[in-house]
C-alpha cells in the first residue's frame, strides 16, 4: 500500500532458534539499523511494532543478545547481521542495505487503534505474500514460528473483520488502510512553506548573465540542508559567509556551488561516523560542512588567480 510503514520481515531458515517475537523485533531492527544506519530504543521498537515495551521487547532482545544479534548504544538498539539464520534472496543483486538481500515478507506496521495483534496482522501479511503461497493453517503456524492455536484465532480474527475469506485469501486491504500507519515526511522547524534560499540570500555578481543559474543552483543545494534538518537560519547563515570570499565572481562562484555536494557529502559521513562512535551528539554536520567549504573557496580562488581570473 502506498504511503504505508512497512518493514522486511525475514524469512528465517530451518535452523533459525528465534521464537516469533525476537524474530519481530529483529526484523524491525534490521531495517532501521541497514537501511537508516541507526537503531531504536525500546520506546520506539514499541511504538512502531505494537509490542509491549515492558515484557515482550525486554524478553525479545534478551534472546536476540543472546544470540548475538543485537548490541545496545547510546540507549538505541542496533542489528547485528546475522546470514546463517535467515534465507538469501534468489535473486542477488549488491545492495547498499545488508537487510535487502534477504526473502523477506512486507509487514505493515499497526497503529494504536488498529484492532489487530502483532501476530494477527504478521499472519495477515503473510497471506497477502505472493513469495509464500502456503494457504493452511499449519503452514502459518510453521513459517512464523507460532503455535498452531494461535494461528486459528488469527484467522478467525481476520475473517471476522473481513480481510481474509474462506479460502484463506486476502481481500480489498486498501478499504482498510487505517489499520497501518501512514508515513511521515516531518518538515525541519521555522519554515514557511515555499521557503527558497534566494528569497533570504542576496548575493552581488560581477554579471548578471549567470543569475538565473547560481539562484537554481543554490534553491537546489538549499533543499538538500531542508531534507537533512537544516533550519533556514543555518542555510542562510551558512552560504552568506561561505560565499562571501567569493567578491562575487561568477568563475569562483560557480566552481564552489559545482563542488559542494562532494564536501557536504564528506562532512556528512565524517559526523554519522562519528556518532557512531559516540564521539558526536550533535543534530548536523554544519561545523564541519562549514570548514570543509571554506577551504573548497580558497581552493578556487587559488585556482582562478593562478588563470588570471581574479
Amino acid at each position: 500500500m502506498k504511503d504505508k510503514r512497512f518493514i522486511h520481515l525475514l524469512a528465517a531458515t530451518n535452523d533459525c532458534p528465534l521464537s516469533f517475537t525476537a524474530r519481530y523485533v529483529y526484523s524491525c531492527l534490521a531495517t532501521w539499523t541497514s537501511k537508516f544506519g541507526r537503531g531504536a530504543s525500546i520506546s520506539q521498537i514499541a511504538e512502531r511494532s505494537g509490542l509491549d515495551r515492558h515484557r515482550a521487547i525486554p524478553k525479545a532482545l534478551k534472546e536476540l543478545t543472546g544470540h548475538g544479534m543485537v548490541k545496545k548504544r547510546s540507549g538505541r538498539w542496533l542489528a547485528e547481521d546475522k546470514p546463517e539464520f535467515f534465507k538469501l534472496r534468489k535473486n542477488q543483486r549488491r545492495r547498499p542495505e545488508w537487510h535487502r538481500k534477504y526473502a523477506y515478507i512486507p509487514l505493515y506496521l499497526p497503529t494504536p487503534e488498529s484492532p489487530l495483534t502483532p501476530r494477527q496482522n504478521t499472519v495477515l501479511w503473510f497471506l497477502k505474500s505472493r513469495r509464500w503461497p502456503q494457504r493452511s493453517i499449519l503452514g502459518i503456524a510453521v513459517y512464523l514460528g507460532i503455535d498452531r492455536k494461535t494461528a486459528e484465532s488469527a484467522v478467525a480474527k481476520l475473517r471476522d473483520l473481513g480481510l481474509v475469506d474462506g479460502d484463506l485469501k486476502t481481500t480489498d486491504l486498501p478499504a482498510h488502510a487505517g489499520f497501518w500507519q501512514d508515513i511521515t515526511h516531518p518538515q525541519p522547524p521555522n519554515i514557511t512553506p515555499g521557503w527558497k534560499l534566494t528569497d533570504d540570500l542576496t548575493l552581488k555578481l560581477d554579471t548578471e548573465e549567470f543569475r538565473d543559474g547560481v539562484n537554481k543552483k543554490l534553491d537546489v543545494l538549499s533543499a538538500v540542508l531542508l531534507r537533512n534538518k537544516f533550519t533556514p537560519d543555518e542555510i542562510v547563515g551558512h552560504f552568506d559567509t561561505q560565499l562571501r570570499p567569493c567578491g562575487g565572481r561568477t568563475t569562483v562562484l560557480l566552481g564552489v556551488l559545482n563542488n559542494w555536494s562532494a564536501e557536504f557529502n564528506k562532512a556528512q559521513s565524517i559526523t554519522e561516523k562519528n556518532r557512531q562512535l559516540e564521539k558526536f551528539t550533535g543534530k548536523n554536520c554544519l561545523g564541519l560542512l562549514d570548514r570543509f567549504v571554506s577551504e573548497l573557496v580558497t581552493r578556487q580562488i587559488k585556482q582562478a588567480q593562478t588563470l588570471g581570473m581574479w
